[in-house]
């Protein structure tokens, strides 16, 4: 890897100001993507702004999305206050994948600034068949964003986009039209050669007599038509128009199926009469089963078939909908999937979602999306783990594994399912003829052996290729994740993997030896001979570990490797890899496992209480066999006075706490705090904004939740509120050594309940986020109702009641400790309630809220914790 370091330092005399510093990393082409066309340059400036004075040390790491790289270019540097570092970069353009550059500063040894820049280089894809290609991107705001998005999507390879046209942006007034989004987003796809599908979306007000949460129902359905068939006239060449979205949640719709059939009836003809080659979609349902189902039921009695041409859908569920189609006689009807998310096993379950939807008949899969807009926590929580790039256009993890899926399904004609037991396997057939498999576990194995005609080339989710040469006909491939096979015929074999990592045997600590296993296998008839490589990053100071192999037919082996990783960060991701290779120098298997590096004391920053007062709390944990002898100091931003520095003595394997009183004004429960960890080795530094909560076993004064501020803004849902009586809430909170308790007196002059447990929520209900655990209570025709969203609280015993007088719903809960044992003081709970609220015939047309949103994933980071004190 070659890396051109030009460097000089500018120092800046200015009045010295103490502030967040500055760090910027422009690059000489958007996002830093280049599509082979040269190299990459990125200019990183840091500007100091008071916060760091005398020496420091500045690193410069390159490396891949997994945390593999070189080792880091280091300059020791005076820092002045206003001073100003920079850098040139130059990342050669023969060098390819997806790259994170982390700039890092650090000051006797503890890492005070750090900052990561990414940037791809790879090679263009031309879509071989435009028209059928099996994947689309989601962009939002295309009219906007088009320009700087749509040339990367085409040099991916992804030629179908999803795009939204607003009526209510379109025509604001009745008659009155803008048309500047759908001509902007037009004229883009245009330019590009893309194809696409407009969603017709957002009503204006003037056209809706309820509002909600997405603008309500049009009050005449004609005024709808009339709009779309205006855009079907104005954009001839999108031939594809979503209707509505996900109107199986009735905060987007309500009225259900039944009364979408009446819209689809309206609106169809006029789409087709002003563009007969025009294609109607029906919205796509929600990832809910429940709802899902429910809603194209209603659509199939209604008798709405002829009025859309293709099965829309959003999310997973393939089997629901495929069972559907069986069911109502629709087989014929092409399948779409335009709304694919990332699941709990990231980016690769985007290419499950759509490997799998592809063999069971889904002609086209959108992935959601491209990129929007981020400036708020929740909208970072909520959409930072599925966009492709960043604010800046920058690459995300998803990146590289929507590019490289995209390139391996380039040109393919069929994709049939072979799989066996737990191993998914899938056969592709593409222009060429040649045979090219897919395949993943669904039981959590890491590796799985293969029989195999001949070499074979295989490439994992982010594009990293290999070449296996068969061992008396077997090889061996990793399958946690995602692998593309090409060049052989391959089929399922032994159960055991020819070559695997296991879970390390003692806590991957920088600078620290651990200890990981490596199983071994020989499933062929014959003895194996040769020798297998482990290795991690080569910055890492012991790297790698040769292990000579002898195996016996259908002998097994485990064997203990010893690994050092040198510190880069306080924590960081790494990749490991083990390749197998055969007597002669083939390689005939691998595997890949990521893992998670610290340094060797980690701490965390909560809030507590001590002798009933606010405190913070450091929790030390020591992973190490042996103890360690460190110093804490904290102090409060801003509050020099409010400060403490104490030796501490950390036990083995044990986790530690060390308390400071940041002595917060009376009555205050928020505040900030900082520590600095000092031992042999290293520094590490935490900060923690604190929320101190606390909880007396008597009870605390009541959440009264009764004024319009109480409801989460801007929602529309304000437009419907009419008081206290229409939704207001008194609970109280208390505990004892076996319960967690919540009583609440919901006030609200409408009762409505949904008969499956399942879709609780969507009616008048409470939902409560608990220790991790998400819960929905409920009243309705089948008395009251505890419905678990997690398995985990199976086990759990939660006495709970539920009880309707007059116009108060009283709920009741009480939670026993997650592991069994008694609630003692100082024990901590992660705990939020949302009070749903939906008048008949509507989902819930809002909600207050105690703490946090309940919602995934916003709502896990978001929560405070209480804690658990005596009176």
């Amino acid at each position: 890897m070659k890396v051109l370091l030009p460097l000089f330092l500018a120092v800046a005399a200015a009045a010295a100001c103490t502030a967040e510093p500055v760090f910027s990393g422009r690059g000489n082409v958007p996002g830093n993507i280049q599509f082979a066309a040269g190299p990459v340059r990125l200019e990183l400036r840091f500007e100091n702004r008071g916060s760091l004075a005398g020496e420091v040390t500045e690193l410069v790491r390159l490396a891949d999305f997994h945390g593999n790289g070189e080792a880091p270019l280091r300059r020791r540097v005076m820092m002045e206050p206003a001073g100003v570092l920079e850098r040139e970069i130059v990342i050669p353009a023969e060098r390819r994948g997806a790259f994170r550059l982390t700039y890092s500063l650090m000051r006797n040894g503890e890492l005070v600034f750090s900052r990561d820049v990414t940037g791809a280089i790879l090679e263009p894809v031309k879509a071989l068949d435009p028209e059928n290609s099996p994947i689309g991107m989601y962009c939002y705001n295309l009219h906007w964003n088009g320009k700087r998005e749509l040339p990367v999507l085409r040099n991916m390879g992804i030629s179908w986009i999803r795009a939204n046209l607003s009526w209510g942006r379109s025509e604001p007034e009745r008659g009155r039209f803008d048309w500047k989004q759908g001509d902007d987003s037009s004229r883009l796809l245009k330019e590009y050669g893309m194809h696409a599908m407009f969603n017709l979306v957002y009503p204006p007000r003037w056209a809706v007599d309820r509002v909600n949460m997405y603008g309500g129902n049009p009050a005449d359905f004609g005024d709808y038509a009339a709009f779309a068939a205006r855009a079907a006239a104005r954009y001839l060449h999108i031939r594809h128009w979503s209707i509505w979205n996900e109107p199986d949640a009735e905060s987007h719709w309500e009225g259900g199926g039944a009364e979408f059939a009446r819209l689809l009836k309206a609106t169809a003809p006029a789409i087709r009469a002003a563009n007969p080659e025009a294609k109607v979609l029906p919205g796509g349902v929600t990832g809910s089963p429940a709802l899902a189902e429910r809603f194209y039921r209603e659509l199939q009695r209604a008798g709405a078939r002829p009025d859309f041409d293709i099965y829309e859908y959003h999310y997973r569920n393939i089997g629901l909908h495929r069972r559907l189609l069986r069911e109502f006689g629709w087989r014929d009807m092409p399948l779409w999937n335009t709304e694919a998310a990332e699941g709990a096993e990231k980016a690769a379950q985007l290419v499950r979602e759509t490997v799998s939807g592809l063999a069971a008949g889904v002609e086209r899969t959108f992935i959601f999306l491209y990129a929007i807009p981020m400036t708020r926590p929740e909208e970072f929580e909520e959409f930072g783990p599925v966009v492709m790039v960043d604010n800046d256009g920058r690459p995300t993890g998803n990146f590289p594994v929507v590019y490289t899926m995209s390139r391996q399904l380039n040109g393919i004609r069929e994709c049939r399912e072979l799989s066996s037991g737990g191993l998914r396997l899938f056969s592709c057939r593409y222009r060429d003829g040649g045979p090219r498999y897919i395949l993943w576990s669904s039981t959590g194995a890491r590796a799985a052996t293969l029989k195999c005609g001949g070499e074979l080339r295989i490439t994992d989710a982010t594009g990293t290729e290999s070449r296996l040469v068969p061992f008396e006909g077997f090889v061996s491939v990793p399958v946690s994740e995602v692998t593309y096979l090409d060049g052989a015929e391959v089929t399922p074999a032994a159960e055991r993997a020819m070559a695997e990592i296991g879970t390390p045997r003692t806590t991957p600590v920088f600078g620290n030896e651990f200890e990981i296993p490596l199983s071994f296998h020989n499933p062929a008839p014959g003895p194996f001979h040769g020798q297998a490589v482990l290795s991690a990053s080569p910055d890492w100071e012991a790297a790698t570990a040769e292990i000579p192999l002898t195996l016996a037919p259908g002998e097994r082996r485990e064997v203990l490797c010893r690994l050092k990783p040198r510190r880069l960060a306080d924590r960081a991701e790494t990749r490991l890899t083990l390749q197998l290779y055969r007597e002669d120098g083939a390689l005939t298997g691998c595997d890949t496992r990521d893992i998670r590096l610290t340094t060797a004391l980690d701490f965390t920053l909560r809030p507590a209480f001590r002798w009933g007062e606010p405190r913070v709390r450091a929790d030390i944990a020591n992973p190490t066999a042996s103890p360690i002898e460190a110093s804490i100091r904290f102090r409060v931003p801003g509050s020099p006075e409010k400060t403490a520095a104490m030796p501490v003595t950390l036990p083995a394997l044990a986790t530690s706490h060390v308390y400071f009183d940041p002595e917060p004004a009376e009555g205050e429960s928020r505040g900030e705090a900082e520590a600095v960890l000092t031992f042999p080795g290293g520094t590490v530094r935490r900060s923690a904004k604190l929320n101190w909560l606390a909880l007396k076993p008597a009870g605390n004064p009541p959440v009264i939740l009764q004024e319009r501020s109480d409801y989460i803004a801007p929602s529309r849902i304000l437009f419907q509120w009419d008081g206290p009586s229409d939704l207001s809430v008194k609970a109280n909170l208390d505990w004892d050594e076996r319960h967690f308790k919540l009583t609440a007196d919901v006030t609200d002059d409408v009762h409505s309940a949904d008969p499956d447990p399942a879709l609780l929520w969507q009616r008048d209900s409470m939902q409560l986020w608990f220790d991790g655990m998400l819960f929905d209570l409920g009243l309705n025709e089948r008395g009251a109702v505890l419905f678990r969203h997690d398995k985990k609280s199976a086990g759990m015993k939660i006495p709970f009641s539920v009880v309707r007088e007059g116009n108060t719903t009283r709920y009741r809960i009480a939670f026993p400790k997650p592991d069994g044992s008694p609630w003692k003081e100082n024990d901590t709970v992660r705990f939020a309630f949302i009070v749903n609220d939906a008048d008949l015939g509507a989902e819930r047309k809002g909600w207050m809220y105690y703490l946090s949103d309940i919602g995934d994933p916003r709502c896990r980071p978001a929560t405070p914790e209480i804690t658990l004190v005596k009176e």
